[in-house]
């Protein structure tokens, strides 16, 4: 009872504060009871000659009989600390747990609150009149939702794997199946750990092939080109993004559509999906 108190205060007390809690009284009832004296207890007892004496009621388990209505406080003795200790180790357990879920960053962003972020860009960029044509404003936004796509709607790939995806490269299109595939099969593809897993192809999810869809078309992305036609761009000569750059602009993109606008790095997105699969 005294656990779900405090965990019901405003604001709720995490378990391993209620063990900090539960060990500072423990303490200090362990000191009263080895310093000789007792808890008192309010009960109910006459006080005239030939009642029980002081050390009779002092006996544990003593029941008294009442007959008067006077009233005096009389002490007798009871062992707290041990249901004390008990209370302590079953919150000492919970903390351990809250601390196995308990976010061990402040950019955390749990998977579901990447789906939203996703959502959220999307219904932002489907908000815009029909006769909003200018590419200025629509491709940067699509920019965005294929971002958020290749890093939500699949298990996210390298940061990067994702930062040097070249379109008819390292990012390939089957029409027959209409998917999009990371290729990572050619020498120029290399990554950390190539050398271990060798060479692969990964579908993207189909439910971001209408977003790449249009956003290569809009990009007017040629795909026979020998051109270095990275995906994401940045800069007036669409010179690929350099690892700082772009981990402060997929931060602010997280930042500016997440729920509680986290601004979450690419690389801990992989750790929100494992996370998520625990």
């Amino acid at each position: 009872a005294y656990l779900e108190f405090l965990r019901n205060a405003d604001p709720p007390r995490k378990y391993s504060t209620l063990a900090s809690y539960v060990n500072n009284i423990s303490t200090v009832v362990e000191f009263l009871f080895n310093n000789g004296l007792t808890c008192w207890q309010k009960t109910r007892a006459t006080v005239e000659e030939g009642k029980p004496t002081l050390d009779e009621l002092m006996e544990p388990g003593y029941i008294l009989d009442v007959e008067d209505e006077e009233e005096e406080v009389v002490p007798t003795q009871i062992d707290p600390i041990r249901q004390l200790t008990n209370l302590r180790l079953q919150a000492e357990r919970m903390a351990r747990r809250e601390r196995l879920w308990a976010p061990r960053d402040a950019n955390f962003l749990t998977w579901k609150e990447a789906q939203q972020t996703r959502i959220n860009a999307i219904a932002e960029y489907e908000s815009l009149s029909s006769s909003t044509t200018d590419h200025r404003i629509r491709l940067p936004r699509l920019k965005e939702i294929v971002l958020l796509s290749l890093f939500t709607t699949q298990p996210p790939d390298r940061s990067g794997v994702i930062r040097k995806l070249r379109a008819g490269s390292t990012l390939t299109y089957d029409r027959a199946k209409n998917t999009y595939y990371i290729d990572l099969r050619s020498l120029s593809a290399k990554h950390k750990t190539s050398h271990i897993y060798g060479p692969s192809i990964s579908p993207c999810s189909k439910t971001s092939t209408k977003w790449l869809h249009q956003y290569l078309a809009l990009r007017q992305f040629e795909w026979d080109s020998n051109e270095r036609q990275y995906l994401f761009y940045h800069g007036s000569d669409d010179r690929c993004y350099d690892e700082s750059a772009w981990s402060r602009w997929v931060k602010g993109v997280f930042k500016k559509w997440s729920p509680n606008h986290t601004a979450t790095p690419p690389k801990m997105l992989r750790a929100s999906f494992i996370t998520f699969m625990r």
